[in-house]
């Protein structure tokens, strides 16, 4: 019962203003699901296992034929009323892209932000790492780290490769580092990374690193695992623990393809760039000009830019793939 007027001791005060701070902060973990009952246990079980237990889970079927639906449905049974919800929008199959960004847009206001693969295993202080990296800032920031590269029965096969470079827009326009399951956001960062519009024919996670670089969001990047990355032939987008075969696949690669994906980057963040600085404004804009170029004009304006890839064989297999590929693309 209050009484008013009433004052209280300081330590009072300071205990619970030091409770407050040090509360654990609050996280949205987002889960696509599509077709995933192969692996979706194993992944829900490791959630549970995180050291930091303040997580809810919002999650949305993309029109899964499987028994997706019915474990996510069983394991929400078994959690306190809340914390697991379901997206339903009725907005059908929008795959993968189009499922984590009406994901993010639905996610509670304030929350920190864990986007989470169906058939992965988080490592149990996933999200402890991330939120540490993540909370302190009072601006946008974006933590993403390495991963445990493992086959569809768990057995290793690598690491995923460190960073080299410093993070930011102008290696973000040509290279995706973050990838997305590892990816957390703080509230700043989820709040204006959706009120951007998604393009058609990104992907995601390198849309995210490319548009937080383009808003000036602090990026880390964690020299360790978070995750068991696991690759069973089905992934959306699968990894390789070396450089070289890297580079050996922009060399085999279909020449276009490259150009085709970071098109539709460039194009969607040159739309919005009244969102950005005046030099993220001056990269973005000058980004969308580079498929319409001749190979090496191409070449030529993307190293007055500055972008670049983490390692001088991909700066290398950058060159190539801009000096050759189709201009159409």
């Amino acid at each position: 019962m209050s009484v008013p007027g009433a004052s209280f001791p300081a330590p009072v005060i300071r205990n619970a203003f030091d409770a407050a701070r040090s509360a654990p902060p609050p996280v949205t973990v987002l889960l696509a699901v599509y077709n995933g009952d192969r692996f979706l246990q194993a992944q829900l079980d490791s959630l549970l296992a995180q050291t930091h237990a303040e997580w809810r889970l919002l999650w949305r079927d993309d029109g899964s034929s499987d028994g997706s639906t019915g474990i996510m449905e069983s394991f929400a049974a078994n959690q306190p009323a809340g914390r697991v919800r379901q997206l339903q929008d009725g907005r059908g199959h929008l795959g993968s892209a189009g499922s984590f960004a009406a994901l993010l847009k639905a996610a509670p206001p304030g929350d920190a932000i864990a986007f989470c693969d169906q058939d992965d295993i988080w490592l149990p202080e996933k999200l402890a790492r991330g939120l540490h990296a993540v909370q302190a800032e009072p601006g946008p920031a974006m933590h993403c780290a390495r991963q445990r590269i493992v086959d569809a029965d768990l057995q290793p096969l690598g690491l995923s490769p460190p960073a080299h470079r410093r993070l930011g827009l102008r290696n973000a326009l040509v290279q995706n580092m973050a990838t997305g399951c590892t990816t957390i956001l703080n509230a700043e960062a989820a709040r204006r990374l959706a009120a951007l519009a998604a393009p058609p024919g990104v992907v995601f996670d390198w849309w995210c690193y490319a548009a937080l670089a383009a808003l000036g969001a602090r990026i880390s990047y964690g020299a360790e695992p978070t995750l068991l990355y696991r690759q069973h032939g089905g992934n959306q987008v699968g990894a390789s623990a070396s450089h070289l075969v890297r580079l050996r696949h922009a060399f085999t690669a279909k020449p276009g393809a490259f150009l085709i994906r970071a098109a539709a980057l460039w194009r969607g963040l040159a739309a919005q760039a009244a969102s950005f600085d005046t030099e993220a404004r001056r990269l973005a804009l000058a980004a969308a000009e580079l498929p319409g170029l001749p190979g090496p004009r191409r070449l030529l304006a993307a190293r007055r830019l500055g972008l670049h890839r983490q390692t001088v064989a991909e700066d290398l297999a950058l060159a190539l793939i801009l000096l050759g590929a189709c201009d159409r693309a």
